[in-house]
């Protein structure tokens, strides 16, 4: 009889512990599709913000290509548009009222276009523009470190026509 005590034991002890080991299992189980749900819903969120900012960023790509061609060509390997107008300043010589009449008309006419599309996409999309002016000088007897004064001096007497 202590044999068939043990056994009967045995299988209480056998059962309830797989009884436990099911309810741990249960437990961990919904823990987990609770989590999981929780990172589903957070993704999503993060999923609807992120295709807001690429919509507004692709607002602000299509808002810089609508400059006027007729002054300004777009440098994809650059990505920054350049003034297509060729002004050509005597050597050495940055005052931009040493350059012709006419290539000063189309500056002016250049500067309209930036002013007229800066104004209304900044209505439009409510963003801000940055314009950088590069000025050149080539590499003559001047030196290097000249050349890199005469630029700067160049693209802010530009700059301070525009103005």
């Amino acid at each position: 009889m202590s044999k068939a005590k043990k056994e009967s034991f045995f299988w209480t002890s056998y059962s309830d512990l797989m009884t436990s080991l099911f309810f741990i299992m249960l437990v961990l189980f919904v823990l987990t599709v609770v989590l999981l749900n929780k990172k589903m819903i957070e993704i999503k969120a993060n999923e609807e913000a992120t295709k807001e900012q690429l919509a507004k960023i692709e607002e602000i790509e299509q808002a810089t290509k609508d400059i006027n061609p007729v002054y300004f060509e777009y440098n994809e390997k650059y990505k920054k548009h350049i003034l297509k107008i060729n002004v050509n300043f005597p050597i050495g010589i940055a005052n931009i009222n040493s350059i012709d009449d006419i290539t000063r008309q189309k500056l002016i006419e250049a500067g309209r276009a930036i002013q007229n599309l800066i104004g209304q996409k900044t209505q439009e999309y409510g963003i801000q523009y940055l314009l950088v002016i590069e000025g050149q000088a080539s590499r003559d007897k001047w030196g290097e470190e000249n050349n890199y004064k005469l630029s700067y001096e160049r693209a802010l007497s530009l700059r301070n026509f525009w103005k």
